[in-house]
C-alpha cells in the first residue's frame, strides 16, 4: 500500500480510494464495478475477470513449458475464450 500510495500517478483525473485490508466481499464488488482488470492465476482473480463489465488480460505463460506445474495444468482451459492473453 505504500508503495502504490508513493508511486500513483497524481495527475488522474478520476479519483483513487485506498482500502486497508477490506473483507473480500468488499473487493469483489469493488473490482467488479471496474471497466477494465488484469487477472492473474488463481480462482479469485478468475472471478473479478468474470464479473468486469470490460477487456481483461492475463498473462498466458504463467508457468515454464514442461515443468511439473505445466504438466499439471492446462492453463488453456482455464481462460475465458474472450480475455486477452499477453
Amino acid at each position: 500500500m505504500t508503495w502504490a500510495k508513493a508511486n500513483m500517478p497524481r495527475h488522474v483525473k478520476n479519483k483513487v480510494e485506498y482500502i486497508d485490508s477490506p473483507k473480500w466481499e468488499v473487493i469483489v464488488a469493488t473490482l467488479s464495478l471496474c471497466d477494465h482488470t488484469i487477472t492473474t492465476v488463481g480462482s479469485f482473480s478468475w472471478w473479478i475477470g468474470w464479473l468486469t463489465g470490460g477487456e481483461v488480460t492475463y498473462y498466458k505463460w504463467p508457468v515454464r513449458d514442461g515443468s511439473v506445474l505445466g504438466k499439471q495444468f492446462n492453463y488453456s482451459d482455464y481462460f475465458y475464450p474472450g480475455w486477452i492473453g499477453f
